[in-house]
C-alpha cells in the first residue's frame, strides 16, 4: 500500500488529503441525516398517534362526566315537576349521548395497533363499563316517572355503574399517557444516539484525516528535502547519482 501511494504522481498526493477530509464530512453528514430522519419519523408518529390518542382518552372521560350530570340533571327536573316535554327531550339527548359515547370509543379502538394489547385490553373494559351504565341510568330515567322513590331504588346500581366506568377511563388516560411519555422518551434516546454517534464519528474523522494529511505532506516534503540536498552537494561539486522517490 505504501509502495503504491509512493508511486501516485504528487498532484494526486497533494489532492488525497482533501479529498479524504471530503469523504468523512460526507459520512459525518450522511449519519446525521438518517439520525434526524429516524427523530422526525418518530416524533411525526407521536404527534399524528400518540398526542391525538391521549386528547381523545381525555374528551371521552370528560363527556361521561357530563352524561352522569344530564342524567343527575333528569331526575332533578321529575323531582322539580317541570313539564313533562321538558324532560323527555333531555332523557332523549341523554340517549344520543350514549350512542356518541359509544361512537367514539369504537373510533378510539380503531387507533390502537395489535401491538398495544394493554391499551385495546383498558378500552374493552371501559366499552363493557359504559354499556352497563348506559343501562343503568336509562333504566332509572324510565323508573323516575313511577316516582323518584322507585327511582332512587335504581340509582344506586348506576352509581355504582358510573364509577366502574370513571375508573376505566381513567385507566384509558393513564396507560396513553404512559406510552406517550415512552414515546417521547425513545425520541429522546435517538437525539442523543445520534449525537453521540455524529461526535464520535466526527473525532475518528478528523483524526484520520490529519494523520492522512501528515502522511501525505511527508510523502511530498521529504523528496523535496533530498532534492535540496541534491542540489546542494551538485553545487559543491559532488556528481555522485541519487535516487529520489516522489
Amino acid at each position: 500500500m505504501n509502495q503504491l501511494i509512493l508511486k501516485l504522481p504528487v498532484s494526486v498526493k497533494i489532492a488525497l488529503a482533501p479529498l479524504l477530509v471530503m469523504l468523512c464530512l460526507l459520512a459525518v453528514a450522511l449519519q446525521s441525516f438518517i439520525g434526524n430522519s429516524q427523530t422526525s419519523t418518530a416524533l411525526e408518529a407521536i404527534s399524528k398517534t400518540s398526542l391525538p390518542r391521549i386528547a381523545a382518552a381525555g374528551n371521552l372521560k370528560e363527556r361521561a362526566v357530563q352524561l352522569n350530570g344530564m342524567v343527575m340533571q333528569s331526575l332533578a327536573y321529575e323531582g322539580a315537576g317541570l313539564k313533562a316535554d321538558v324532560i323527555k327531550a333531555l332523557d332523549n339527548k341523554i340517549g344520543e349521548e350514549f350512542k356518541a359515547l359509544g361512537a367514539m370509543l369504537q373510533e378510539q379502538k380503531k387507533t390502537v395497533s395489535a401491538k398495544q394489547p394493554e391499551a385495546m385490553a383498558r378500552l374493552v373494559a371501559t366499552e363493557e363499563a359504559l354499556k352497563k351504565f348506559e343501562r343503568s341510568a336509562l333504566d332509572t330515567l324510565d323508573m323516575k316517572s313511577a316516582g323518584l322513590g322507585t327511582a332512587a331504588s335504581m340509582m344506586s346500581t348506576a352509581e355504582s355503574a358510573y364509577a366502574e366506568l370513571r375508573r376505566q377511563m381513567t385507566a384509558v388516560v393513564d396507560t396513553e399517557m404512559a406510552q406517550g411519555s415512552a414515546a417521547a422518551t425513545e425520541v429522546g434516546k435517538t437525539v442523543s444516539l445520534v449525537n453521540t454517534g455524529t461526535v464520535i464519528l466526527a473525532t475518528l474523522a478528523l483524526l484520520l484525516s490529519a494523520g492522512v494529511t501528515w502522511y501525505c505532506n511527508r510523502l511530498i516534503v521529504e523528496p523535496l528535502g533530498q532534492a535540496v540536498d541534491i542540489a546542494r552537494e551538485v553545487a559543491d561539486g559532488n556528481l555522485r547519482h541519487h535516487d529520489i522517490q516522489a
